[in-house]
């Protein structure tokens, strides 16, 4: 489905007090929501407030809680979303409403993940749709909540998406007894060195900095082959079988899983953290 320009009818603030005289902030040509200055609470993360959220479809009660978590927030309740904003802004997070006015949002998953690829998205699915599940995460959804959700579990999602993505200046990455170190473009495993093709290795690269996340194959081809790669249906499969393959040989920990008619999830096993190399000249998180 094609999107259209968005507008500012779109948008719609909050009402609020003690900010701006009650009048909501309009930066950019795009209303965002900020807390009023009220005291937090110990446990808050002080870090929301550097973090702006998208919330797409009629959740104003969302938004509303985002909100008073002192996040940014941008409420758009209209599917009419030129996506092409996001080139202007820098969100943290994007929640999209199945269903919204005059589009779908299993469309704007596709849209916003080809402009923005490393944007984690939350798709609000309904009860008990499996097959909606499995066609978001397609898309490019991070993940999805069955609605009618409970409002701490989509909060709780959005944190974890928001404090694992990965940073645009980190100099290395460790996943397991695994590293990659981006400037010199090596990778270890304990002591030795995993020799990899220069295309392996963006593909590992691609993998360790989205750990503990399940990338779909549509969202790996775009972002290690590009967007108008006409390649083999299984080179996916092929890359991954000799990624495996060399990180075995070197004594890697079993790390890349496959995740049945979705892709792939690099991760730990909770029996495979024993060994670790250290990372003090490294870099890595």
């Amino acid at each position: 489905m094609s999107s259209t320009v968005l507008s500012l009818h779109n948008l719609i603030p909050m009402q609020q007090s003690n900010v701006n005289n009650g009048s909501p902030i309009i930066s950019n040509q795009y209303t965002t929501l900020k807390h009023r200055s009220t005291p937090r609470s110990q446990h808050r993360e002080s870090s929301n407030k550097e973090h702006l959220i998208i919330v797409i479809g009629k959740q104003p009660s969302l938004a509303k809680h985002l909100r008073h978590l002192d996040y940014q927030v941008m409420y758009i309740t209209s599917g009419l979303v030129d996506v092409k904003i996001l080139f202007s802004i820098h969100p943290s997070l994007a929640i999209v409403d199945w269903e919204t006015e005059q589009s779908w949002g299993v469309d704007l998953c596709h849209e916003i993940s080809a402009i923005k690829p490393d944007l984690p998205i939350v798709l609000l699915t309904d009860r008990d749709c499996v097959r909606q599940r499995i066609v978001g995460l397609n898309a490019g959804a991070l993940s999805c909540v069955a609605k009618p959700y409970r409002l701490a579990e989509v909060l709780a999602r959005a944190r974890v998406h928001i404090r694992n993505r990965p940073h645009p200046h980190n100099v290395a990455y460790r996943c397991g007894n695994v590293v990659l170190n981006c400037k010199t473009r090596q990778v270890y495993c304990d002591d030795s060195e995993v020799k990899l093709t220069a295309k392996e290795f963006n593909l590992l690269k691609y993998l360790i900095s989205h750990k503990q996340q399940v990338m779909t194959r549509d969202r790996i081809i775009r972002n290690v082959w590009g967007y108008d790669f006409m390649g083999e249906s299984n080179l996916i499969e092929v890359y991954i079988s000799c990624l495996r393959r060399k990180l075995k040989r070197a004594s890697a920990e079993p790390l890349i899983h496959t995740v049945r008619n979705i892709g792939y999830v690099m991760k730990e096993e909770p029996t495979g953290m024993k060994k670790r190399l250290p990372l003090a000249n490294w870099g890595a998180p």
